[in-house]
């Protein structure tokens, strides 16, 4: 056998099978980015241990106030990562014990951040006349920064509705 005469090989495309190759090479790509990501999702062990209502009975109950909150909504949602959680509480306070509840809370939600390792980058609190009391607290451990933002607003029945946000994502 001479050279012309030998068995050639090539590599021949159709565009339509070029175009299917690169399509299921990409969606291949895409799923194991979404796969990684939700791997390596991280959460603070605060964000993962701290029950709510808890938290709050605990200060109700250095009030005198056994109540337990009323739960009056919760959500929440979570994805790349980040992922924040909604809460919403009916409590019966007395106006002039707004103040020592929220700094009472304050505390407790600050001393549960410490105790679960990690830093306060910034605490602020403040008071909006009608639209009630208000504390927030940002946080962060390792490559996770977290906020917490309680709000006390005063409703028409004589009772407050306590609400709570906290969200959490990866530093940027």
């Amino acid at each position: 056998m001479d050279a012309a005469s030998a068995p050639f090989f090539s590599w021949r495309f159709t565009l339509r099978e070029l175009l299917l190759a690169v399509s299921a090479v990409g969606a291949f790509l895409g799923w194991s980015v979404v796969v990684y990501r939700d791997a390596h999702r991280q959460r603070t062990p605060f964000c993962e241990s701290v029950d709510w209502d808890v938290e709050f009975h605990d200060v109700l109950k250095k009030f005198g106030d056994p109540q337990l909150p009323h739960q009056a909504e919760c959500f929440g949602g979570r994805g790349n990562g980040d992922g924040y959680e909604f809460r919403q509480y009916r409590i019966e306070l007395a106006p002039p014990q707004c103040d020592s509840f929220m700094n009472a809370s304050q505390k407790q939600i600050h001393d549960r951040i410490v105790a679960c390792n990690c830093s306060i980058d910034a605490e602020n609190i403040g008071f909006e006349g009608d639209g009630g009391h208000w504390f927030a607290i940002g946080y962060h451990r390792d490559s996770v920064m977290g906020h917490a933002h309680v709000r006390l607003i005063p409703d028409a029945a004589g009772t407050f509705n306590l609400r709570v946000l906290v969200f959490e994502g990866r530093k940027l």
